[in-house]
């Protein structure tokens, strides 16, 4: 999700931004993280 600040009176490039990235793949298993899955797997 991405939210900008602009000012709709002045055709400019926003002034500020906030980007939060969310997971919404459910609760992790036991063992390895789904991250430190796709680090092992990326080092092979």
């Amino acid at each position: 999700m991405s939210l900008d600040e602009r000012r709709p009176w002045q055709p400019a490039p926003a002034l500020t931004s906030l980007t939060l990235d969310f997971d919404l793949t459910g609760p992790e298993q036991t063992g390895l993280s789904r991250a430190e899955r796709r680090h092992l797997l990326e080092a092979a």
